[in-house]
């Protein structure tokens, strides 16, 4: 883990068993962290770190040994790992640690080389045990070779301070480089225990970790090139007139962007830090604060000084990070980027460990390169061979038009700003400020790739970095792959796929609602807990199966996303021309500075270009139409057999036979384009008793109750009270990940509201339009927005503060009424549907087969709103006006009264 400040802690973890006796850490100043080789956790006691010298390495190992409260057999084990630790080979190795023994002071007539004449106490059994331990590795007790006070010599002292004894040692390999080992008496680190400190001279220099990197180009400045934009502007204008007659390169554009960019941009001076007066009136007094803390016979007033300069470096240190942070929410809010971006302040992960093929654990950065590299490279190799069938041109064959100086300024215009650079490490951003410069210069670039199709070489490498997911963190396939392309590429596909967007969306069925114009989540949500509900009104037999592709869009095969692109009649020019981009894409693997050697990549769609996502689904829709899906739920005369996001598949049938029939169906399909189910992730759940059981491929699928689809949790008897509590998690998931800004009483609460509106709001009600509302369920959600609001104001529930008052404090947004005026606009958006979508169907669909039970029904989704409108409210709501109208009323019955 990464701190704010550049210092990295290397954490092993504590143990579920024993949470208050085991785990170790290493912390690791910033100007240090580029000599670290790696770490490695041997056992809960045990843990190591190396360090790069110029020949050789140095390693560091950490310990915890057990107390005489444990039997001999766990310290047996303790110095078996700590053995098994030393047994590779450096060219020194320091161990330093609780060790839980006093050795004592040295006999006069004991012949031991390993330990000095200096200590404290009398020698126990576990002393014993460590200095056989020495003896048998060549280890030297530093702390006895330094003569002390003997006041200098312990470092535990017992409750009450009635006992003090010496059990924390630093041992090495090489005495000589041992200057001092002595006990910290003025650090106070709030232990039974005292810090011990050995000073250390290694003659060798440390070196720098090797890189596997090539020459980076220049990073551009945008800040600083948006201030002299214009003069930018005319140096690229004066360069591209003077390339007017030789052929357009974008890979000449790049370095002429560069160029022109280091002329007009100030260089940075290295040797001087920008400070601002707040930095600057800190450092001073800092550096006070050491030379009175160096001072050994301070004046009472220097002792004054000292504890209020300290008071004050901590008050202001505060002060700076707090300011910080609120600018950097602030930004967050301004951009509108979602609660996801403020978390990404202060710590950074890194990848601690990595597990290899055989297992072995290992947290040497380049082992850790090398594995991520192996396993990307294998997963984008090719699995199966390319069929004889395939359709090897489409028939449209037209010549294309070329693109316009206006097209492409559109499409750039619309791509995301601030974002990361793909190995070039020029911009969207950079782009934009060239204007009409770069603008026409792109323009006659990507008219040249229409005409030739040939591809520039520096949009075939991708940028590979790795985030975290969940689960084991030393398992690689926990982590997802992030590419990152070149911009300008990223551009030109977004113009391939605006000509290409009305012909693949109208291939897609209304089952298909992924990376679609007008379609969402919530449809397939609401459609499916339509489903569910009347069927459970009506008593219809319905089983719902989940399928769960394994790395779907990095396994779909090359030949069958062109195979379908060329079915649907996509135009042959820009089918050849993703074909030859597909054909020469490689990747490298990057984490932290280092990155590995390219690797092809032989299936799956580019992670990061805007088309590849409707590439994607184009070839799923090919697998569902050779699948033919008939058994399904009837809705008014039409079967509904499936929903689609991207590939988040559910499946719905009536009978258990015909569901296991259709996923086997599915799956042998998948299997030729290279997508591959997850047996283990894949599931299904009825709403009726049976005691069969679904297999794929002959392995049992499970059954389950509930099961989270797009985002929520889908239940066959009360899915909103399930979700609303998921929800309410989640939010308070949300709420704790900023607990700084909720909790700080500094902070604005302006800022709190700001971070409350746009982050837990949205968090605690993803899918609300969904939900059938109920009284208990409105005041589960307002109890936990209160308890959200208080601890906001720093107040409790012990205070009797009125929730009145509370409101007029904070000035949040009631959840229910956010939840109530989503749903009402939903009702509305999902009656005027003109397409025949499922969302419509499913609303307006009355079951003519089954019956309802007797006595009172469960809450529907309709209800609340059928008590405003009455049975004919989804002809009503095609009045748009007149639906807007009516909202108070829909409104007023879930206010809250209290308010």
């Amino acid at each position: 883990m990464e701190l704010s400040d550049g210092t990295w802690i290397y954490d092993a973890g504590k143990t579920e068993e024993s949470p208050e006796t085991k785990g170790m850490a290493f912390l690791v100043r910033k100007n240090f962290k580029d000599y670290i080789e790696g770490f490695c956790k041997h056992s809960d006691r045990v843990i190591s770190c190396k360090v790069k010298l110029q020949e050789g390495s140095l390693q560091i190992i950490q310990v915890y040994a057990p107390t005489t409260d444990y039997d001999d057999e766990e310290a047996e084990k303790f110095y078996e790992d700590l053995e098994n630790a030393i047994e590779k080979k450096c060219a020194n190795t320091v161990i330093m640690g609780d060790f839980n023994a006093k050795i004592g002071v040295k006999d006069e007539d004991e012949e031991n080389e390993w330990i000095g004449p200096f200590g404290i106490g009398t020698r126990n059994e576990r002393g014993e045990k460590l200095i056989d331990f020495c003896t048998a590795n060549r280890l030297f007790v530093t702390n006895s070779f330094f003569k002390k006070p003997r006041s200098r010599y312990w470092t535990w002292e017992s409750p009450g301070g009635d006992y003090k004894n010496q059990t924390d040692f630093i041992l090495t390999t090489d005495k000589t480089t041992i200057q001092n080992t002595e006990i910290i008496t003025k650090v106070d680190i709030g232990s039974d225990h005292r810090m011990v400190r050995s000073r250390m001279t290694i003659n060798k220099k440390l070196t720098r970790l090797k890189r596997i990197k090539k020459k980076k180009p220049l990073k551009i400045n945008t800040r600083q090139l948006e201030k002299v934009a214009p003069s930018f502007q005319i140096k690229l204008k004066n360069k591209f007139d003077i390339l007017r007659n030789e052929k357009p390169s974008i890979e000449v554009m790049n370095e002429t962007i560069r160029k022109c960019a280091a002329e007009v941009v100030e260089k940075p001076n290295e040797t001087t830090k920008e400070q601002n007066a707040e930095d600057k009136l800190i450092e001073e007094l800092e550096q006070r604060r050491k030379e009175l803390r160096r001072k050994d016979n301070k004046t009472g007033p220097e002792r004054v000084e000292y504890i209020e300069t300290n008071k004050t470096v901590k008050k202001k240190r505060r002060a700076r990070a707090r300011r910080k942070r609120k600018e950097f929410i602030t930004k967050i809010l301004e951009q509108k980027r979602g609660p996801k971006e403020t978390n990404k302040y202060g710590n950074k992960k890194k990848i601690a460990k990595m597990k290899d093929k055989e297992g072995r654990e290992t947290s040497d950065r380049e082992e850790i390169l090398e594995i991520c590299k192996s396993f990307y490279a294998t997963l984008y190799e090719n699995t199966i061979q390319s069929p004889t069938n395939l359709q090897r041109e489409s028939a449209d064959k037209d010549e294309v038009p070329p693109f316009t100086v206006d097209e492409v300024r559109k499409c750039l215009k619309e791509m995301s700003k601030n974002k990361a650079p793909g190995p070039d490490d020029i911009t969207s951003d950079v782009l934009l400020l060239g204007e009409e410069p770069v603008l026409k210069y792109l323009t006659s670039c990507y008219n040249k790739i229409l005409k030739t199709k040939e591809i520039p070489p520096s949009w075939d490498e991708a940028k590979i970095i790795i985030l975290y997911k969940k689960g084991d963190p030393g398992d690689v396939k926990n982590y997802r792959p992030i590419s990152l392309l070149s911009h300008s590429y990223k551009l030109f596909t977004r113009l391939l796929q605006k000509r290409m967007e009305n012909t693949l969306d109208e291939n897609q069925p209304r089952d298909q609602a992924g990376f679609r114009r007008g379609f969402s989540t919530t449809d397939h949500i609401f459609t499916l807990n339509q489903v569910i509900e009347k069927s459970n009104e009506y008593n219809l037999p319905l089983c719902v199966g989940f399928i769960d592709y394994e790395k779907a869009f990095d396994s779909v095969e090359h030949f069958a996303i062109f195979d379908a692109l060329r079915k649907i009649n996509i135009n042959e020019t820009y089918v050849a021309i993703l074909e030859n981009i597909y054909q020469k894409a490689t990747a490298r693997v990057h984490i932290d500075n280092l990155e590995s050697e390219t690797f092809p990549i032989n299936r799956g769609v580019r992670q990061g270009d805007p088309i590849s996502p409707k590439m994607f689904t184009t070839a799923m829709e090919m697998i569902f139409r050779k699948a033919g899906l008939e058994h399904g739920i009837n809705v008014d005369g039409e079967t509904l057999t499936n929903l689609r996001f991207a590939d988040d598949v559910a499946l719905v049938t009536e009978k258990i036979e015909d569901m296991e029939e259709q996923l086997n169906k599915l799956n042998t399909l998948s299997l030729e384009t290279g997508l591959r189910m997850h047996k283990g992730k894949t599931k299904y759940m009825t709403n009726f008793e049976s005691n069969e059981n679904i297999h794929i491929e002959n392995e049992e699928i499970e059954k389950v109750n509930s099961y989270k689809y797009l985002g929520q949790t889908t239940h066959l008897k009360e899915t909103t009270k399930e979700e609303v509590t998921c929800r309410i998690r989640a939010g308070w998931s949300c709420f704790g990940r900023n607990k700084e800004i909720f909790q700080d009483e500094k902070m604005p609460l302006s800022l709190k509201r700001q971070v409350y509106n746009q982050c837990i709001l949205p968090t605690m009600t993803y899918g609300c339009q969904t939900w059938s509302l109920t009284k208990a369920l409105t005041q589960k959600l307002r109890v936990a927005q209160r308890a959200m609001e208080r601890k906001m104001l720093r107040i409790k529930l012990k205070d009797k503060v009125p929730c009145k008052e509370i409101r007029r404090r904070t000035q949040v947004k009631d959840i229910v009424d956010f939840i109530t005026k989503q749903k009402w606009k939903w009702a509305g958006h999902a009656a005027r549907y003109q397409d025949n979508r499922w969302t419509l169907r499913v609303t307006e669909w009355q079951p003519r087969h089954g019956k309802r039970s007797r006595g009172r029904q469960v809450r529907r989704w309709r209800d609340d709103i059928v008590k405003i409108k009455g049975a004919t409210w989804s002809r009503d709501a095609k009045d748009r006006d007149g639906w807007k109208a009516d909202a108070e009323g829909y409104f007023l019955q879930w206010r809250d009264t209290a308010l």
